[in-house]
């Protein structure tokens, strides 16, 4: 572990930014609601995992549990599904006490396509499901009848639905999971990662931290072709995570400073997943409320293995470096290798980076610095006698530039948990009901402002993970991304006459024009600047005016505060920002050109690189 970087970054508390929309579709019954369990996706369809019979009356009296997973059409979520049912005449291997056993497997035809669209396999009960690469992942805990199967992974395929593999994880060495609720795959590392029944850090009966296995995926492609493999002693999961990730939340002591402190999650898991910025979202609770049932954000920490720590270690030097600094102090030492692990958490989050060690440490995003509330509001009442509540399955998918397409609450959102409705009127022959409730994460916070480099050892490289163009310093770290290399070639002639690039602000989404990312341009170290070749967007700095706005008004997308200029009471830049602080910033920096300005007595103008995509993110902002 690494004490500086360690005991930096637990000073410091994530706030995030959720806007909590309208639940869509809301109290909803359907052919797929009946206790509903998991929830993932394709670039094409929802992948619904839900119970079969197991809360009528017939199930109490010996009916079966099935685990059913339904694959729902994007603008479908509140319809029901046309198909049709086949028993396949080989069964589904699962892991049952030990031994491999052939459960009851059907699958769900579309009547018109002949397309294969679900499966149903017979006494099992599926938990929170996701998807990877052409495979759906599913965790099974023990079946609540009998207790007889085992907690283990399934993994299906998309192209037939066929279950290509099962596999029973380990928590630590020998000890085997008593429960798996809930699974999700991690894009930016390709690890499955997991839990028992609660979150702490003992590996005890039904309580495990979160665990990640690496998964093969090329094994799980030739078992899809049909190449057998022996399920008993092979395995597709390996464990990256022996001690686990610990999960954090920082918290104000006496003193007023903030520390860490172990987060236990003392609720009964309900789902995972991750989005698209590394940040793991967990689900948790059922019946009577626990302390930290409800939803919750983790920032992760990969800065523990051999060669993180490495890189960190030479980014550190390079940021002290480029600073100008001659002697350092340990002061300066931890401040800047605290900077540097979180320019390359940042990295690896825009997919430029790539590190084989998983997460070792999660920290809670909360509303506010030091806050013990989550930052994403979410309840239910798992306490009503006829109608009970409990969340379920959690996917993130921002679906926003399919909401001009078809009027459906679900498509304004990027963040989408599942609430199921039991009808405790079962034995009338009810199902039960669902509901989604819909979030967009509107800002990602970094305490880190400003990136330094060498003007002179600048180089542009594709990123094939982003399909973009990265400008990178000397040390090979990427400092701003661009759609064209055009355009990159553009940046990088103009960042020569600099040697800081200011973090002013962002706004997380996938969507490329929800996307803000403001960065300036700071430490000129030439008295001129030629960009005569640079296409930009220009206006003058003489009597502009800056003032803050808490609401500012947009289309299709709505920021809460925002940096405006003004020239004779007509708006030439509004900046949208994710908070106060930066909004600060910004005011700093004008303040210290009008200044300049004024001393130098000549006029400044703000500019922008102009970029043909129009991609917001990609703006860069300097005073000449």
């Amino acid at each position: 572990m690494i004490s500086n970087g360690k005991s930096d970054w637990m000073r410091w508390t994530p706030t995030r930014e959720y806007e909590n929309l309208e639940d869509s579709p809301k109290n909803v019954e359907t052919d797929f609601s009946d206790d509903v369990q998991g929830i993932c996706h394709d670039d094409e369809f929802w992948y619904i995992a839900h119970g079969a019979g197991s809360l009528n009356y017939s199930n109490l009296i010996g009916g079966r549990n099935y685990g059913v997973i339904h694959q729902v059409p994007l603008f479908g979520l509140d319809q029901n599904i046309n198909y049709t049912m086949e028993k396949q005449s080989k069964g589904c291997l699962v892991f049952s006490q030990g031994k491999l056993s052939e459960h009851r497997f059907y699958k769900y035809f579309n009547p018109d396509s002949k397309k294969t669209v679900g499966i149903k396999v017979g006494e099992i009960h599926f938990g929170d499901i996701d998807y990877y690469k052409g495979f759906i992942f599913v965790p099974v805990f023990q079946n609540g009848k009998e207790g007889d199967v085992d907690a283990q992974i399934l993994v299906f395929s998309t192209k037939t639905f066929d279950c290509v593999w099962c596999e029973r994880l380990k928590k630590r060495d020998n000890v085997y999971f008593e429960k798996l609720l809930w699974c999700a795959v991690n894009p930016l590392d390709g690890c499955l990662y997991t839990s028992d029944t609660f979150i702490s850090r003992s590996f005890e009966g039904d309580h495990s931290p979160v665990m990640a296995y690496r998964i093969d995926v090329e094994k799980l492609k030739m078992l899809e072709k049909g190449k057998n493999k022996n399920r008993l002693s092979d395995s597709v999961f390996t464990c990256v995570s022996k001690d686990g990730i610990i999960l954090y939340r920082g918290v104000k002591n006496d003193a007023g400073e903030i520390e860490a402190r172990p987060y236990e999650i003392d609720a009964r898991m309900q789902g995972g997943c991750f989005d698209s910025f590394d940040t793991l979202y967990l689900c948790a609770g059922f019946g009577s409320h626990e302390k930290h049932d409800g939803v919750s954000a983790f920032v992760l920490f990969r800065d523990n293995d051999e060669s993180t720590r490495d890189f960190i270690q030479k980014r550190a030097y390079y940021i002290w470096k480029e600073k100008g600094g001659y002697l350092q102090t340990e002061d300066e030492k931890r401040k800047d290798w605290f900077e540097a692990s979180w320019q390359i958490n940042s990295a690896v989050q825009s997919g430029f980076l790539r590190f084989d060690g998983p997460a070792y440490a999660g920290l809670a995003c909360t509303k506010s610095n030091g806050s013990d509330e989550s930052a994403i509001d979410f309840s239910f009442n798992g306490q009503n006698f006829l109608y009970p509540e409990e969340p379920e399955g959690i996917t993130y998918w921002d679906l926003r530039k399919y909401a001009k397409e078809k009027d459906c609450g679900w498509l304004k959102g990027s963040l989408h948990i599942l609430k199921l409705k039991n009808n405790g009127i079962f034995i009338l022959g009810g199902i039960d009901y669902f509901s989604v409730h819909n979030y967009v994460l509107r800002n990602l916070e970094s305490p880190v402002k400003g990136l330094f480099y060498d003007p002179n050892g600048l180089h542009i490289k594709f990123n094939p993970i982003t399909q973009r163009w990265v400008i990178v310093g000397r040390d090979n770290f990427p400092l701003k991304e661009f759609e064209s290399e055009k355009e990159a070639e553009n940046a990088k002639q103009l960042m020569r006459n600099f040697k800081t690039i200011l973090k002013i602000g962002r706004y997380a989404a996938d969507e490329t024009k929800n996307d803000y990312c403001y960065d300036f341009l700071d430490d000129c170290v030439s008295n001129s600047i030629n960009t005569n070749n640079i296409e930009k967007e220009s206006c003058r700095f003489k009597d502009l005016k800056i003032e803050n706005e808490t609401k500012v008004p947009a289309g299709e997308w709505r920021s809460d505060y925002a940096v405006v200029m003004r020239y004779n009471n007509e708006t030439v830049k509004s900046l949208p920002i994710n908070c106060n602080l930066d909004g600060n910033k910004i005011e700093t920096i004008y303040h210290k050109i009008r200044a300049k300005a004024d001393r130098k007595k000549k006029d400044f103008y703000i500019n922008n690189l102009k970029a043909s995509s129009g991609k917001i993110k990609d703006n860069l902002y300097w005073f000449e």
